[in-house]
């Protein structure tokens, strides 16, 4: 499966930003970048095993762009890309 997820954005993306990155952080998450572009990296330990994502993000217009690097083996890309759906749905 490919490891891009596109997301339309439904506010500005200055606003997105700043909401994902404060979410980020209840994730255990590394958020950096801007209202342009940035990375994420790192997540959460749930029973003992770590579940750490890295990936990029790139606004285009009037979607988001967002590219999984790496992820944990034992979660698909469609989850992956559920659960960013869901963070993104709540900004």
């Amino acid at each position: 499966m490919e490891n891009v997820f596109v997301y339309p954005l439904r506010i500005p993306s200055e606003q997105l930003v700043t909401s994902v990155a404060k979410m980020a952080k209840e994730y255990k998450i590394a958020f950096r970048g801007n209202s342009k572009s940035g990375s994420f990296a790192g997540g959460p330990r749930i029973l003992g095993l770590s579940f750490s994502f890295r990936g990029s993000y790139q606004v285009k217009g009037d979607k988001l762009y967002i590219t999984i690097i790496e992820k944990p083996a034992l979660v698909s890309y469609s989850q992956t890309f559920d659960f960013l759906r869901k963070i993104l749905d709540q900004a």
